[in-house]
């Protein structure tokens, strides 16, 4: 009985290790997959509404669905806007980040502050891990490989 125990743990530990020798280098907290355009992007499994594609971070919550205006800061740098308040993009009522020098550090807080079209004040923060390996994996095109 030991023996048969012993023998099915080294197969699920084999099975395992083969597994994670071919995720690579892929982050686990991004789920990487084709989109409408055929293009590579990466959705965080923490955050759904953030996607990541090679020259932008796009965030969609329920909190930027009726912003009218906001800030962004990452990792408490200011991005968007650089000068004034920025408009919430009505087509999809979502934020746009192509400040990729900002998104570059493994670990961001992204903090959104905002006002609705109604004119209630909107603060949103989020916690983002493996961004730079993300961004590397998208750059490898790892969409390729699944």
């Amino acid at each position: 009985m030991l023996k048969k125990l012993a023998i099915q743990l080294i197969c699920l530990l084999g099975l395992v290790s083969t597994f994670v020798s071919a995720q690579g280098n892929q982050p686990t907290s991004w789920k990487f997959q084709k989109d409408q355009d055929n293009k590579c992007v990466a959705q965080n499994l923490a955050n759904p509404g953030l996607e990541l594609m090679a020259q932008k971070l796009t965030i969609t919550t329920k909190e930027t669905s009726d912003l009218k205006s906001y800030v962004v800061s990452v990792n408490d740098q200011t991005v968007v806007p650089m000068s004034r308040v920025n408009l919430t993009d009505t087509a999809c009522k979502c934020i746009r980040i192509r400040n990729m020098g900002a998104l570059a550090a493994n670990d961001l807080k992204i903090r959104i502050q905002g006002q609705t079209t109604s004119d209630k004040p909107v603060e949103l923060a989020l916690n983002v891990k493996d961004m730079a390996a993300a961004l590397e994996a998208l750059k490898s095109d790892t969409c390729k490989k699944s």
